[in-house]
């Protein structure tokens, strides 16, 4: 198929009048679930008018509200004038976008033309770092591990012998690093996660679960794979004060800032912010040294970057309204529709509700999760509380999580933090604030009873990891018992 922008645009002009139109016409929404089938998504439509009203649709039919001209200027606003939605729907009425199977043909050829267009923009980004001077062999593995996964799914006839062809497909083929997180011990230890995985982050409370997550979603969102995190516990605005604190320390570290004592009375090393400062300070952050102002300059400069690939939701109406497990199931739909989602991190576990279940709610919530994780085939992280005390010193290998240990069995990995956690063999000692304790405590995959515990670097006020995770393994007591 020739590809031209101007050919991606009529075809996207045949589809969108009658996702517009068809609930009007016939109550039903027959044809948007044809193009949900069909894995359409808004990065197969052309950007501008044609992505922003297919977002704005597929927002409208998932949350069962009423699709129709009026309520989609209501969402889209100015973005997409009134005339161009009538002009669509008169498309519509006219009949031809439905008739002698064009509307089948047009769903394929869309989706060959987005498919097209987001490997031009992956081996342009791909150039970009090459230019930059990233290292060659990341560079490749990423690209060639986005290039393969950018195809959507279909049903095969999986007999053994198309395993078997497979099986020889797949190892004639180059390695790819999957989803790789960025935490350098993790990935050392997983080889990168999978789309379809479940990880959870187990600790008890403070323990910096948010912390690493918010690490491992920055890292892998500026490797270009979409991210959604889903804020049962904290805010949306909260967590992205958190990301910009993370990202200023970066810039510190970046021009060897950090650790050096500001022109104050306390002499306050010039790293000592805090998300919680910036929420209460907002224009007064402008009074900060030069040093201060520049890093959070810098911060936002580089969570612009990654704008595309990262959502955050929440509680609040206007963050997905985040509960339960149908709100949840309802939101991580809703994004892959909209954005593609490779990665979801919901935070956290004990927080979700579940009618009529307290303590053994995760049995319940746990597979439903991992099922999301295989149907929709997206790599979900999900965070929870440990029972106070379980992880002192690391002499237990029960991660003790709230709620019985259904999260742990069905989760393909599952790590553990701690922080300012006892000194193993060293009763009273603690580790200082700087060290964070980062631990695979069981693998569904591979080495999954060693029980590895590593010792990281960590920045206290903002949870950025300073050496990108590079860990010091560490002893865990009681091993030698196995």
């Amino acid at each position: 198929m020739t590809f031209s922008i101007d050919k991606w645009e009529r075809t996207a002009d045949y589809i969108l009048p009658v996702l517009i139109a068809e609930q009007m016409d016939t109550d039903k929404n027959a044809h948007f679930w044809r193009t949900n089938q069909q894995q359409i998504l808004a990065m197969h439509f052309p950007p501008g008018a044609w992505r922003e009203t297919f977002k704005a649709v597929a927002g409208l039919v998932i949350e069962g509200k009423a699709v129709h001209p009026t309520t989609l200027h209501e969402v889209l606003h100015d973005i997409v004038p009134a005339p161009q939605l009538a002009q669509w729907f008169a498309m519509y009425k006219q009949g031809s976008s439905l008739s002698n199977g064009v509307f089948e043909t047009n769903l394929e050829s869309l989706r060959d033309m987005g498919e097209r267009v987001f490997a031009i923009e992956r081996l342009q980004m791909a150039q970009a770092k090459l230019l930059a001077g990233v290292d060659i062999d990341d560079v490749k593995a990423d690209a060639i591990s986005n290039l393969i996964n950018s195809g959507t799914d279909s049903i095969e006839d999986e007999t053994l012998d198309e395993m078997a062809n497979w099986f020889d497909a797949y190892m004639g083929a180059q390695p790819t690093n999957h989803i790789l997180t960025g935490v350098h011990i993790i990935d050392q230890w997983t080889y990168g996660l999978s789309h379809g995985d479940l990880f959870v982050i187990a600790a008890p409370m403070k323990q910096r679960k948010t912390s690493l997550a918010l690490n491992m979603a920055i890292n892998m969102a500026r490797r270009g794979h979409s991210c959604a995190l889903l804020m049962i516990e904290s805010n949306k605005k909260m967590i992205y004060l958190q990301m910009i604190t993370m990202l200023a320390m970066e810039y510190l570290l970046k021009i060897n800032a950090y650790g050096r004592l500001i022109d104050e009375p306390t002499n306050t090393p010039i790293e000592r912010f805090t998300s919680k400062m910036l929420a209460h300070l907002q224009a007064n952050y402008s009074k900060w040294g030069t040093v201060r102002h520049q890093a959070i300059a810098y911060a936002q400069a580089e969570a612009r970057k990654i704008a595309e690939c990262m959502r955050i939701y929440d509680k609040t109406r206007k963050g997905g309204s985040l509960r339960d497990m149908a709100s949840i199931h309802r939101v991580i739909l809703r994004d892959k529709a909209l954005h593609n989602t490779e990665v979801a991190i919901i935070d956290h576990a004990q927080r979700i509700k579940e009618p009529g279940k307290d303590y053994d709610k995760l049995s319940i919530i746990a597979p439903f999760i991992e099922d999301l994780a295989r149907v929709e085939n997206i790599c979900i992280g999900m965070l929870a509380q440990m029972n106070m005390g379980a992880m002192e010193g690391s002499t237990e290998h029960n991660a003790g999580v709230r709620g019985g240990t259904a999260l742990e069995e069905s989760a393909d990995y599952t790590f553990i933090t701690g922080y300012r956690q006892k000194i193993p063999g060293m009763p009273g000692e603690r580790y200082d604030e700087t060290k964070l304790i980062i631990g695979l405590h069981e693998s569904r995959y591979g080495d999954g009873g060693a029980h590895k515990r590593a010792l990281v670097d960590i920045d206290p006020n903002s949870g950025y990891l300073v050496n990108g995770g590079r860990g010091q393994l560490i002893e865990v007591l009681g091993d030698e018992d196995e």
